[in-house]
């Protein structure tokens, strides 16, 4: 961020932290832990808060995609979605996405493959920010 602020004078950044990706499907199939993303959001926050006060000109925003992905993932219903993919997660080695879905069933899940949130899932993220940065 600092060339980005001295060599082409940008003021204003956005910063995305990682998502929970222990609960992803592809996640949960290899067993990954929670702790190696809340401790780099932590880092993410806490090099995001030392930059802005050292460059008093530039405004840094941090959004939390951990907070937003684990916020839908504990309430998909209030979203919209099923937690058919969790479900199918816990019960099969090889989930494939779209295997045995219709696609209204598709269209509500939150993950398009083992890593990658679906569309209605960005729609969602995607509102998330709007709500926050829209006018």
């Amino acid at each position: 961020m600092h060339e980005l602020y001295v060599k082409w004078k940008a003021r204003t950044f956005l910063l995305i932290d990682v998502p929970p990706m222990h609960r992803s499907p592809g996640g949960k199939a290899i067993g990954i832990d929670e702790e190696r993303y809340t401790t780099w959001n932590t880092e993410l926050l806490l090099q995001a808060k030392s930059f802005a006060k050292a460059t008093s000109k530039a405004s840094i925003y941090v959004v939390s995609s951990y907070v937003i992905i684990s916020d839908i993932l504990d309430n998909p219903a209030s979203y919209g979605l099923s937690d058919y993919i969790e479900e199918e997660v816990s019960d099969k080695e090889d989930w494939e996405p779209d295997v045995g879905r219709s696609e209204e069933e598709n269209q509500k899940s939150l993950w398009e493959d083992d890593i990658h949130l679906s569309t209605a899932g960005h729609r969602i993220f995607a509102d998330r920010l709007w709500n926050i940065f829209g006018p």
